[in-house]
């Protein structure tokens, strides 16, 4: 967290992640796409869901916890949610099957972890 709070300036010049290569193939591709066409299988789930699907979730959880905890500020994970916030479109890292391996900066795949 360190990491990520510092040198990456809370996630918004870059995240951090470890992946086995062995289930990536060829060449990785960093780009900009319409959440609603990003498929993934989430960190810590079992089921392929849409990247709008998950952050809505998450914005969901989110909210549930700040009035649970009576609090102002997001904590964890849900902190991250404001820098999508508004965006056309979510970043994500694929390799050149299309396999999404990473959605910055909320998660990377389970399928690669």
């Amino acid at each position: 967290n360190e990491l990520h709070d510092e040198i990456c300036q809370k996630r918004t010049l870059a995240t951090i992640g470890t992946h086995d290569l062995s289930l990536i193939s060829g060449n990785l591709v960093y780009d900009a796409r319409d959440p609603d066409e990003i498929g993934l299988i989430p960190l810590g789930k079992s089921k392929l869901v849409s990247a709008r699907d998950f952050y809505d979730q998450l914005c969901r959880d989110a909210e549930h916890e700040r009035k649970l905890k009576k609090r102002n500020q997001l904590s964890g994970l849900h902190k991250y949610l404001t820098l999508l916030q508004d965006q056309h479109d979510f970043p994500c890292l694929s390799d050149q099957d299309r396999y999404v391996i990473s959605l910055p900066p909320l998660t990377n795949s389970e399928r690669t972890k």
